[in-house]
C-alpha cells in the first residue's frame, strides 16, 4: 500500500511537471477526438506522397548550386548521398505541417500552383535543418542508429567529416530559400525566421550538453521541471513546431504579434508533451520500434523520466540518482547494471504509471489551448494545430 508520504510525494511530482496551462476550457479525458484523428490519418499517405515528390527536384537544385562552385564530380556524388541518407528518411511531419497550415489559412481550400511549391519547398527546408540537427546531435550523443539505420557519422567512410557535412545540410537551407525566394516578398522575413529558430536550436543544444552535473549541488540544481523546460523549449520546440507553422502564416501573408506570441507558446507545449514522450520512449521503448538505441541514461541527460522520478523519490532514493548522474572526473558512463538498476528503480517509483497520467494531462491542455486559438485571429490554424497533436499523440517512435 503506498503511504502517505509517497502519495504526496507523487501529488507533487505531477503538480511540477504539469506545465503552466494555457487559456481555454478543458476537455475532460485529454484524448484527442474522432475528428482529430481523422483529419490527421485522411491526409497522411496522400500529403505526404505529394510531398516526396517535390524532393528531386530540390536536390537537383541544390547540386546544381554546388556545381557552380567547379567541384569535382566525386564530392558532387558525396553530397547528393548525403542528402538523400539524412533528409527523407522520417516521418516528415515538420515540412508536412508548412502545407497543411497554408490549406487552414486558406479555409481548407487546397493549395495548387505556386503557392502549394513554395509551401513545399518551405517545408523541406524545415526537414533540411532537422536532418542538420540530427547529424550533429548524434555525433556529440555517440549514438549508433537512427531511423533504423546507422548514423550517418557511423558510415565507415564519413566518421567525423559529418561535422563539416551537418554545416553543410544547415547551409543548404539559406541556398535553397535564395535559389527559390529572392523575388518573394516575404524573402527577408522567412529568412530571418530561420536565422531566428536556427540560433534559438543551437542555445537548446548547448544547453543540452553541457546540461550534466559535476556535483550533487548542480543535480539539485538543473534535474528541475524549470530547466528541463527551458532546454526543450528552445532545442525542440522552436524548430519542430513553432517553425513550420509560422512558416504557413509568412506565405499566407502574417498575423499579428499578439497571435504570433500565443501560437508559439501552444507549440512549446505541443514540443514540451513530444520531447517528453521521446525521453520516455529512449527508457522504455523498443528500439526495434523507435528505431533508435536509448542512451539518456548513459549521458546523464535531463530528461523527463529523471525529473519525474528524482522529484517522487525518497531521500535514500534520492542520493542514489544524484549520486549517477553526477559525471566522474574520468567521464566514463554508466555500466550496463547501473542503467538496468535505474530503470528499475523508475518503474519502482512508478514513473511510467506517472507517464500515462502527465500524458493525458498534456493533450487536455494543450486541446485547450487549441480552442483558445480557435477564438481569435489564429482560428483559421485550428485545422493544422489539431493534425499536428494527432500526429504526436501517443506515438510509438
Amino acid at each position: 500500500m503506498m503511504s502517505a508520504e509517497c502519495g504526496q510525494r507523487k501529488m507533487l511530482a505531477r503538480s511540477l511537471l504539469t506545465l503552466r496551462p494555457v487559456r481555454g476550457a478543458a476537455r475532460p479525458g485529454g484524448l484527442l477526438t474522432v475528428q482529430q484523428q481523422q483529419r490527421a490519418l485522411a491526409t497522411s499517405a496522400a500529403t505526404r506522397d505529394e510531398f516526396m515528390a517535390t524532393f528531386p527536384s530540390v536536390v537537383d537544385g541544390v547540386l546544381e548550386d554546388c556545381r557552380r562552385f567547379d567541384l569535382p564530380d566525386s564530392t558532387v556524388a558525396w553530397l547528393d548521398h548525403l542528402v538523400k541518407y539524412t533528409v527523407p528518411g522520417g516521418k516528415l511531419n515538420r515540412g508536412l505541417v508548412v502545407t497543411r497550415g497554408l490549406e487552414a489559412l486558406a479555409g481548407g481550400k487546397p493549395v495548387e500552383g505556386r503557392a502549394l511549391y513554395e509551401a513545399q519547398v518551405l517545408g523541406w527546408c524545415v526537414e533540411f535543418l532537422q536532418a542538420a540537427f540530427l547529424v550533429a546531435d548524434d555525433i556529440m550523443d555517440s549514438s549508433v542508429v537512427r531511423r533504423g539505420q546507422p548514423c550517418y557519422y557511423k558510415l565507415p567512410q564519413v566518421g567525423l567529416v559529418a561535422v563539416n557535412d551537418a554545416l553543410l545540410l544547415e547551409s543548404f537551407v539559406y541556398r535553397i530559400l535564395k535559389r527559390e525566394f529572392r523575388e518573394h516578398p516575404a524573402y527577408v522575413e522567412i529568412f530571418e525566421l530561420f536565422q531566428e529558430i536556427i540560433f534559438c536550436t543551437e542555445l537548446g543544444q548547448l544547453l543540452d550538453t553541457t546540461a550534466p552535473a559535476r556535483s550533487r549541488a548542480e543535480v539539485e540544481e538543473r534535474f528541475t521541471p524549470d530547466y528541463y523546460r527551458k532546454i526543450v523549449h528552445h532545442k525542440t520546440a522552436d524548430y519542430s513546431f513553432f517553425l513550420p507553422v509560422a512558416c504557413s502564416t509568412v506565405l499566407h501573408g502574417g498575423v499579428g504579434e499578439s497571435t504570433t506570441g500565443e501560437l508559439r507558446a501552444l507549440c512549446r507545449e505541443m514540443g514540451e508533451y513530444f520531447q517528453a514522450r521521446d525521453d520516455y520512449l529512449d527508457c522504455f521503448g523498443d528500439p526495434a520500434v523507435i528505431g533508435k538505441v536509448g542512451t539518456d541514461i548513459e549521458q546523464r541527460k535531463i530528461s523527463w523520466c529523471a525529473v519525474s522520478a528524482l522529484s517522487a523519490a525518497s531521500a535514500a532514493e534520492r542520493d542514489f540518482l544524484s549520486d549517477l548522474f553526477v559525471v566522474p572526473d574520468d567521464d566514463q558512463r554508466p555500466s550496463a547494471e547501473q542503467v538496468a538498476e535505474v530503470k528499475a528503480l523508475y518503474r519502482s517509483l512508478k514513473v511510467p504509471e506517472e507517464w500515462e497520467t502527465y500524458e493525458d494531462e498534456r493533450v487536455e491542455a494543450i486541446n485547450s489551448g487549441i480552442k483558445a486559438m480557435g477564438k481569435g485571429e489564429g482560428a483559421a490554424l485550428v485545422p493544422a494545430l489539431e493534425f499536428l497533436l494527432a500526429k504526436i499523440h501517443k506515438r510509438t517512435k
